[in-house]
């Protein structure tokens, strides 16, 4: 069994880089996956505070996950559903996932110290990445097996190392002793999965977090997130998370110094108040664009943010022509 190492999540800056190397979490080109990591990953959590309960983790911030299925939100790079029972809780940055099963008293952060999973998120497939941990120095493959998690394919690999290695391309830290590394091709991305436990009894129940994960594709993730915004939109949010900024411009018709958008026709306030209760009912995409047509007669379109990534609200009232 691997030694007791505590890996926690502060609650004023988030100290993944002790664990999993945040600050080097890099795609395979050398450049980060974050333009600014930092402001990402601080948390305004108090002891009096120990975090909401959610069934989405939040952008740089510890949540309570309420048992059963859970998402990350759209500011990941990838969509990402995960099962956990009672007793977990998580933290998610913009290219990184960190669960486990309880707080740290000490740090108020994410304790893994008793259990837990992290994730990093590559803008690499698998094979180049796989190359990366195979041929690192100072690390010895042991063993590598195949997996299939959420129909996709990946290897799962025990190392051995003498002393700490920070590998930089991965983006992780890999202590002494046999530590146990997934790495998961997720259509153009790689996903480098780390366990952590003391007790062979939390084995099981860890394996079964990391077997859960599915990836929804584009048509659900644009149909969760079009509802999702609808929602906010409808109650009178009418620039929201869910949207980039020229797409609130042409809500109101007008640029953010104020002045107008010509050839705009601006969105009322009762189409907006429709959208309160009105769910996305068909989605067309076209390359990295797409639209949604939502059960009040509306359609909006949306923007892919990167490839192989979430989506935006790129149009309200347009993307008619998807359809056609």
């Amino acid at each position: 069994m691997p030694p007791r190492i505590s890996w926690v999540i502060p609650g004023a800056v988030v100290a993944v880089g002790v664990f999993a190397g945040l600050d080097a979490i890099r795609s395979l080109g050398g450049e980060p996956t974050a333009s600014n990591p930092t402001e990402a990953i601080t948390t305004t959590r108090t002891k009096a505070d120990p975090g909401i309960e959610s069934r989405e983790l939040q952008k740089g911030r510890v949540v309570k996950l309420t048992p059963g299925r859970v998402t990350v939100n759209q500011f990941f790079e990838m969509a990402v559903a995960f099962t956990v029972p009672d007793g977990w809780y998580g933290y998610q940055g913009p290219a990184v996932l960190v669960l486990g099963k309880g707080l740290s008293p000490e740090a108020l952060g994410v304790s893994l110290a008793s259990g837990g999973i992290a994730v990093n998120a590559l803008a690499s497939p698998l094979a180049p990445a796989a190359r990366r941990l195979e041929t690192a120095a100072g690390i010895r493959v042991h063993n590598v097996s195949p997996v299939r998690i959420g129909g996709y394919p990946g290897r799962r690999y025990s190392l051995r190392l003498n002393e700490p290695v920070l590998h930089e391309g991965l983006g992780v830290v890999l202590q002494p002793g046999e530590p146990d590394v997934i790495l998961l091709g997720v259509r153009d991305r790689t996903l480098v999965i780390q366990r952590r436990f003391d007790e062979d009894a939390e084995r099981p129940e860890i394996e079964r977090v990391i077997t859960s994960f599915a990836f929804p594709g584009p048509e659900q993730e644009i149909e969760r997130i079009g509802n999702r915004w609808a929602r906010l939109f409808g109650a009178g949010r009418r620039c929201n998370q869910f949207m980039h900024q020229p797409a609130c411009e042409w809500v109101a018709c007008k640029h953010a110094g104020g002045e107008a958008i010509e050839n705009c026709t601006r969105v009322s306030s009762k189409v907006q108040r429709s959208f309160s209760t009105a769910v996305v009912q068909e989605v067309v995409i076209k390359g990295q664009r797409a639209a949604a047509r939502f059960s009040n007669g509306e359609t909006v379109r949306f923007l892919e943010r990167d490839i192989g990534g979430s989506w935006w609200i790129d149009r309200v009232g347009a993307g008619r022509q998807f359809f056609e």
